[in-house]
C-alpha cells in the first residue's frame, strides 16, 4: 500500500539467482543466426507445424528455428533445392507453388495423410512490387494477389478443419508488413494485398476463437530478405516500360523508393529473418498471444504516427518527406 518492499524466502531465493546468473547472459545477438543451429531441444509435446515461403528469408529461419526446438516441420514452397538443410535437421520439404490449386490440394493430402491433424499453420510466402497504380498491368496485380492473398486464403481453408481436431489450442499465423496498415506512393498494389489479409485475418480469428484457434498477424518491416532487389528490379522495369514514368510524372515518389532501399543496408534499421524466427517460435510455445507483433521499432514508430495524426495529417507528413 505504501510502496514498501518486503523479501521473503523466496524472493531473497530468486535475487540471489539473478545476481548469479547476471554475467551469465547469452552473447548471442537477436539478429544473429543461431550458432548452435545443429542442436535440438526435444519439446514435452511436439507440435506439426506448416510453413509456406521456406525456401528463404523469413520462412526458411522459421523452419530451422522450430525444427531446433523439437517440433515437425512440413516446409511448403517452389524450390525445393533450396530446402536441403531444412531437411538435414528432420523437416519435410514438399514442392508448393502458392498460386497454383492443384500445388495446394497436394501438398495438404500429403501433410494429412501423414498427421492427420496439424497444430499451426504458418502463411509465410509473399511477394511485392512497387510502380504507380495507373501504369501497372492488371495481370502484374492479379498475380501479386495470387501470392499475397488468394493462395494464402484456399490454403487456410483447407488445413481448418484439421487444426480444428486439435486438443489443444490451433495456431494460424499469418505475415502482414508495415504496409498491411499505413500508405504510401507506389505501394498501393502491395498495401491493397496486405490490408486484405490484415482485415481478413481479424474476421478469421473472429470465427475460429469457439473452436481454439487463434489467428494471429506478424507485421515485420525492413527484413534482410530478397525483397529489396526484387523492388529495384521491378522499379527499374516500371521506369523504362510506361509512358507517364518515362515523361517523369513519377519521378519524386520513385527517388523515395530510392531513399527506403538503402535502409535494407543500413545495420541500426535492418532486421535478421532469425529475429523474426525466434519470435515465430516463442508464439508456438506459449499460450498467451497479442493479436499483432509489430517487429522493428522503424515499423513502430510509423503505426504510431497513423494512430494519432489521422488521415489528414498523416498525408502531410507523407508528402513533407516525399518533397524533402
Amino acid at each position: 500500500m505504501f510502496g514498501l518492499k518486503f523479501d521473503t524466502p523466496l524472493s531473497s531465493k530468486n535475487n540471489k539467482e539473478k545476481k548469479k546468473n547476471k554475467g551469465n547472459k547469452n552473447t548471442q545477438k537477436p539478429n544473429e543466426e543461431p550458432k548452435n543451429k545443429d542442436i535440438i531441444v526435444k519439446n514435452s509435446i511436439q507440435k506439426i507445424v506448416v510453413i509456406t515461403g521456406a525456401s528463404s528469408g523469413i520462412g526458411k529461419a522459421s523452419a530451422l528455428e522450430i525444427l531446433r526446438q523439437g517440433d515437425k516441420v512440413y516446409a511448403l514452397a517452389r524450390s525445393v533445392d533450396k530446402m536441403d538443410d531444412i531437411e538435414q535437421l528432420g523437416g519435410v520439404p514438399i514442392q508448393m507453388d502458392i498460386t497454383k490449386k492443384e500445388d495446394i490440394e497436394n501438398a495438404v493430402n500429403k501433410i494429412i495423410k501423414k498427421e492427420e491433424k496439424i497444430d499451426v499453420l504458418f502463411n509465410c510466402a509473399g511477394t511485392v512490387f512497387y510502380a504507380p497504380i495507373e501504369e501497372t498491368p492488371i495481370e502484374k496485380v492479379r498475380n501479386l494477389f495470387e501470392v499475397n492473398f488468394f493462395g494464402l486464403v484456399q490454403l487456410t481453408q483447407l488445413l481448418i478443419p484439421h487444426l480444428r481436431k486439435n486438443d489443444s489450442t490451433g495456431i494460424i499465423i499469418n505475415t502482414s508488413a508495415l504496409e498491411g496498415k499505413i500508405y504510401s506512393p507506389l505501394k498501393g498494389w502491395y498495401q491493397a494485398s496486405k490490408h486484405a489479409l490484415e482485415g481478413w485475418s481479424d474476421t478469421l480469428r473472429l470465427e475460429l476463437m469457439d473452436f481454439n484457434i487463434n489467428v494471429i498477424i506478424i507485421q515485420p518491416n525492413y527484413i534482410n530478405t530478397n525483397f529489396s532487389s526484387e523492388i529495384l528490379e521491378d522499379k527499374e522495369q516500371a521506369k523504362t516500360s510506361s509512358s507517364t514514368s518515362k515523361a517523369g510524372i513519377y519521378d519524386k515518389f520513385y527517388k523515395v523508393i530510392d531513399k527506403e532501399i538503402k535502409n535494407y543496408t543500413n545495420p541500426r534499421v535492418i532486421i535478421s529473418p532469425f529475429k523474426v524466427a525466434k519470435l515465430v517460435a516463442n508464439i508456438i510455445n506459449t499460450t498467451s498471444h497479442k493479436q499483432r507483433y509489430v517487429i522493428g521499432s522503424y515499423g513502430k514508430r510509423l503505426f504510431w504516427l497513423r494512430k494519432y495524426l489521422g488521415d489528414q495529417f498523416f498525408d502531410i507528413y507523407k508528402m513533407i518527406r516525399i518533397d524533402d
